[in-house]
């Protein structure tokens, strides 16, 4: 079923969204600056979808050790960006662009948005540096490829999206397997880590998100008063 206004769960109310999104006891363990900058670009930007090592974090599929690394903060998408969501994110978080090479180049909104990877350097030099990288061409819009989260809890929870994991992982074998790649050794050694050491808790992880989606789907169908939600599709898992 494509994500829409209809159908997404950040548009329900609140015990809606208490009761069929994840919620991440792995909130604890992040640090508040990779917090911070997920809830306020997800608020601004909505089609922002959290993807790589951190989404699996928040899923507790894997403790990312942050005392001996450093993340980066990877996003993909449910719609294609336009040229005024990329100048809005600029102007609001005083990005700086990278280049592949992880210099600051001042490359236009419409060559950026012809790539496949947009890159940001965050608060640059402080200790609250964080570097953002967008694939523009990773369009999540199904909602089967979309795990909600609620990061916030409060009285009117902030949910975001995170992207399966099952796409990042694909990604990180494509990266492991390619010949030259610089970081080829670091994919493979996460993928070792996800899916020999960790591969049980990766499962149950996603029994249980599936299990959520369906009741919300099952949710959908009856508040449709028997309409069709897309629940004649058959589930990956």
């Amino acid at each position: 079923m494509k994500l829409t206004k209809e159908n997404d769960i950040r548009e329900q109310k609140v015990d809606i969204k208490n009761k069929f999104c994840y919620f991440s006891t792995s909130i604890s363990n992040l640090p508040q600056k990779y917090l911070d900058f997920i809830n306020s670009a997800t608020a601004i930007c909505p089609k922002l979808v959290l993807t790589g090592q951190l989404s699996f974090h928040l899923l507790g599929i894997e403790n990312y050790d942050f005392h001996t690394r450093k993340p980066d903060l990877d996003f993909a998408l449910t719609e294609p960006l336009t040229l005024e969501d990329l100048d809005f994110l600029k102007g609001f978080f005083d990005l700086k662009i990278l280049d592949r090479n992880g210099y600051i180049t001042d490359d236009s909104n419409v060559t950026l948005l012809k790539g496949k990877l947009i890159s940001f350097i965050y608060k640059q030099a402080t200790p609250d540096e964080i570097i953002i990288d967008i694939f523009t061409e990773q369009v999540t819009d199904n909602l089967v490829n979309l795990i909600p989260v609620i990061t916030v809890s409060s009285e009117d929870p902030h949910v975001i999206y995170v992207q399966h994991p099952k796409i990042a992982i694909s990604h990180k074998a494509l990266y492991a397997f390619t010949e030259n790649y610089h970081k080829k050794i670091k994919h493979k050694d996460d993928l070792i880590d996800l899916l020999c050491k960790n591969y049980g808790v990766f499962t149950k992880k996603m029994d249980f998100t599936s299990s959520l989606r369906s009741n919300y789907l099952y949710f959908l169908e009856s508040k449709n008063e028997g309409k069709s939600t897309g629940l004649n599709i058959k589930l990956p898992f």
